[in-house]
């Protein structure tokens, strides 16, 4: 998850003591661990002061205590006062307390200061997000979930005003497209974008797998992908297994052939008690085509 969502610390602060308060925690405890937090980070001479106060800030933001935060953004603020990150974080502080105007005017300073800089994607990914009515939201997943996907793709087009979608929701939009079979390319090169962008996105990379596998003329990419994700279990466990459950459904859709049934052979060997996939090899069907019943399903919503 993007840090700004989760208001999470950074890694290295997530090996320190701090680990243990990502949770709303009693005020003077807060204080403690962010007085660590400052001590850990500090001894890090990678770390400048202004970043320091950063992670100060996101943290009494996770907090919801926003005096705290505000002071620390402050004196960030007082080191470098135009600093891209700076103003990021000054921009989810504003949203953070509801003042979206000010929130809005941070982010047209920072396309000013950084035009096309991560930071001023990070903000104004954000601010579309909690513009979106999350009753609307529910609606297209519903859509979406029932195999309604050309009425929730308008649906998702709606919500983001014709543009591109937010970050957090581009997955399921992009999954969504790819069950609509005249927009399946557009869909396959949104997706291809946020791998390519975030290789660790391995949600975003099990939608994409899944997608190939969708059209008999990329089927064979998606099963490999499918197969290497299977093998993140540690680091993706939700996504691997749903990869080894994509990759099963797959193998039911190819012909049997001397290129298939050597995949087909090697899942039976260990899953020897898959009937249907042993019958599928005696006595092949015909080969699903793009879309419809071939879709796997869509991930659940992030």
């Amino acid at each position: 998850m993007n840090r700004r969502y989760a208001l999470s610390l950074s890694g290295a602060l997530l090996a320190s003591s701090c680990m243990t308060v990502l949770v709303a925690v009693p005020v003077a405890r807060a204080q403690q661990a962010s007085t660590a937090m400052t001590t850990a980070a500090a001894t890090s001479p990678t770390v400048a002061p202004r970043q320091i106060l950063l992670q100060q800030a996101r943290f009494w933001l996770q907090q919801q205590q926003y005096e705290n935060a505000r002071q620390a953004l402050q004196n960030a603020e007082r080191i470098a006062p135009n600093s891209p990150d700076v103003l990021e974080m000054q921009g989810e502080y504003q949203t953070a307390i509801g003042n979206r105007e000010a929130a809005t005017d941070t982010l047209r300073h920072l396309q000013q200061v950084a035009p096309g800089s991560v930071a001023a994607a990070n903000l104004t990914d954000l601010l579309s997000e909690r513009a979106i009515s999350q009753g609307d939201l529910s609606q297209i997943r519903s859509l979406a979930g029932s195999g309604q996907n050309a009425q929730a793709v308008a649906g998702y087009q709606k919500l983001f005003h014709g543009g591109k979608p937010p970050r957090s929701l581009a997955v399921e939009y992009y999954q969504t497209m790819a069950g609509v079979p005249a927009q399946w390319d557009q869909a396959r090169a949104g997706l291809a974008g946020i791998v390519a962008s975030n290789p660790q996105d391995y949600r975003a990379q099990l939608a994409f797998a899944q997608t190939l596998t969708y059209n008999t003329s990329t089927r064979m990419e998606g099963l490999t992908r499918l197969k290497d994700l299977q093998s993140f279990r540690s680091q993706a466990p939700v996504e691997a297994a749903a990869a080894a459950q994509s990759y099963r459904q797959t193998l039911s859709w190819l012909p049997v052939n001397p290129d298939t049934q050597p995949l087909m052979e090697q899942w039976l060997a260990a899953h020897p008690n898959d009937t249907a996939l042993r019958d599928h090899m005696l006595h092949p069907r015909r080969p699903a085509g793009q879309g419809g019943a071939c879709a796997p399903g869509r991930l659940p919503a992030a």
